[in-house]
């Protein structure tokens, strides 16, 4: 009987444990999110529009290879007109993010309109903890197709986002 009460009490621990999502695993849904702009309004999953693939790039204000990304991926963005692209910072780095997105004329272009800090745990749920950038690729049902890190050939990513 006792074995019995243990069980039944710890059941629920057991259970809510198994039901955590691995967010950085093929197929995973992107999570709950809630990301600052510069502005001070706010970005959500809500606001993603269903049907349409998402790009989301985490990023550091201070990372060549993420300034070198961005430059590239605006020449693309054209090519990629159905593609949701967001770019999140850690909360950190919310003081330079002005000036990354002046520098990098980011509100010049509608593809990158959304950009801001992370005020939960998006980072936490999906970076890698590999090398900046990180992109994860959503499809039109915004599951978890791919992740990039690092350097790495837009060719490559563009094939997940046509």
């Amino acid at each position: 009987m006792k074995w019995l009460f243990a069980t039944l009490l710890f059941l629920p621990l057991f259970a809510g444990a198994q039901a955590k999502v691995d967010y950085k695993k093929s197929g995973a849904s992107i999570p709950e999110f809630t990301i600052v702009k510069q502005d001070g309004k706010t970005i959500t999953n809500k606001a993603l529009k269903p049907g349409k693939p998402v790009m989301l790039m985490i990023f550091s204000p201070d990372c060549e290879h993420c300034m070198q990304m961005i430059d590239t991926m605006k020449t693309l963005t054209a090519k990629m007109e159905k593609t949701q692209f967001i770019l999140v910072t850690e909360a950190r780095n919310k003081e330079h993010l002005k000036d990354f997105i002046e520098k990098k004329e980011l509100d010049k272009h509608p593809a990158f309109r959304e950009v801001g800090w992370d005020k939960g745990n998006l980072i936490f749920y999906t970076y890698n903890f590999q090398m900046l950038p990180q992109v994860n690729v959503y499809d039109a049902r915004h599951k978890l197709m791919r992740t990039f890190s690092g350097a790495f050939s837009l060719d490559s990513l563009k094939q997940y986002m046509e």
